[in-house]
């Protein structure tokens, strides 16, 4: 058996835990990490080896959680050394200041917003390193853009060429250090977004409720994990929409365009995806044009509105209005009702449906559509009136044979 006899002086002493002990006639002591222990003496009593020996602390070593954040305070270091480079790069005037204020507030939201454990992942640490130092540069040569933006309501980046993993770190330093109270948008059309980049902006719509739209249209490069991140933040913000809530918009509503969405009839696959979450998360009424029945040729206008949709906006039936194909096949790929009507309550419509609307402008490929989904024919309006008489009256010689050869297919009740 071996026994440890240790001097603790006044300044090489432990701390006392008898109080928390769970060994009632046992005292307790907790040295601190790389505590140094010298021996001094060894006995021999029989069985017992006795020795004497002398706790060593060193009083500048750093604490457990100073221990664990180490590479945590090597960035905010280097952090510190990146603010002078700046200084000697843009000078000590207005423009430094600017720089500053968005550095620290982009570090604050980013990179140092992790707890110090993931740092400690040689992979995480990496990350970050790279990120931190794209910044710096992206800071030095972007400084004028954002300082000019920064009282502006709107953030023009359009064709934006900066790359690497830092992007969206630098705009939420310029959200963060914005002074104004007018909510902000982003125009970030066509700047090859990653992902990556597609998730961090949804969580940047998260933290700062003041940016209220981006433009992401043109960036397929998101890829589904960046669009889907984005989708879900709209589809939040439609579970949790009230009569208090502010519209958000991935598609530029709300910004230099003011309340206008443009929709080609041809989109691509992501950017479709997107303008399907925002029709859904938010209330649309036609443009004036096409309201009062003019046709649209390689695009429609719709323009959003305040309030809660109920009833009285639904996207399908627009889309099937305007003979969107590319919008009505990723509707009902969403779980949209297809023979869903207009509100009978509605003193301004006949209680038409998608395949009525359709049927009545001669859309035959959204006609086509429509029925292979299993589109009901024999859905009637508040007249009294299926698909087919509607097309009958228009004339659309092709829609009614295809709308009668549906309804003697379709079981009757």
């Amino acid at each position: 058996m071996t026994i440890f006899e240790m001097q603790m002086g006044m300044i090489d002493r432990g701390a006392e835990l008898g109080w928390v002990s769970m060994y009632p006639h046992e005292k307790e002591c907790l040295f601190p990490p790389l505590t140094g222990v010298e021996a001094l003496r060894a006995d021999v009593d029989g069985m017992m080896l006795n020795i004497k020996a002398r706790m060593s602390i060193n009083l500048s070593a750093q604490t457990l959680e100073q221990v664990l954040s180490r590479r945590r305070k090597m960035l905010m270091d280097m952090s510190t050394g990146i603010e002078f480079e700046l200084r000697d790069t843009l000078g000590d005037g207005p423009l430094y200041k600017v720089a500053l204020n968005i550095l620290r507030r982009a570090m604050a939201y980013g990179a140092l917003a992790h707890t110090p454990d993931w740092f400690n992942d040689d992979d995480n640490f990496s990350q970050v390193l790279n990120e931190v130092l794209y910044l710096q540069r992206l800071l030095t040569t972007e400084v004028k853009r954002l300082e000019a933006a920064l009282d502006k309501p709107e953030l023009i980046l359009k064709n934006w060429k900066a790359r690497g993993p830092a992007r969206v770190m630098l705009l939420a330093g310029w959200c963060f250090t914005r002074s104004t109270s007018v909510d902000a948008f982003i125009d970030l059309r066509e700047s090859e977004l990653t992902p990556t980049d597609g998730e961090h902006l949804a969580r940047l719509m998260h933290a700062f409720p003041k940016l209220t739209a981006l433009d992401v249209r043109g960036n397929e490069t998101l890829g589904e994990r960046g669009s889907a991140a984005l989708i879900n933040f709209m589809n939040m913000q439609k579970a949790n929409r009230n009569v208090t809530s502010v519209p958000r918009s991935l598609l530029g509503v709300g910004g230099t365009g003011g309340p206008s969405l443009n929709i080609p009839k041809q989109l691509p696959h992501y950017e479709c995806l997107m303008l399907c979450a925002e029709l859904e998360g938010n209330v649309f009424a036609e443009g004036v044009s096409a309201s009062m029945g003019g046709k649209s040729k390689g695009s429609s206008t719709l323009n959003r509105r305040g309030g809660q949709a109920g009833d009285g906006w639904q996207p399908l039936i627009w889309a099937a209005k305007d003979g969107n194909l590319t919008i009505v096949n990723q509707l009902l790929d969403n779980g949209h009702d297809i023979d869903k009507t207009e509100p009978i309550s509605d003193k301004g419509g006949s209680a038409w449906g998608p395949l009525h609307f359709a049927a009545a402008k001669g859309h035959m490929k959204v006609l086509e559509c429509l029925l292979q989904r299993n589109a009901n024919p024999l859905v009637q309006d508040k007249h009294g009136l299926v698909a087919r008489q509607h097309a009958e009256k228009k004339g659309f010689k092709e829609a009614v044979k295809l709308l009668k050869a549906a309804e003697d297919a379709a079981p009757r009740k």
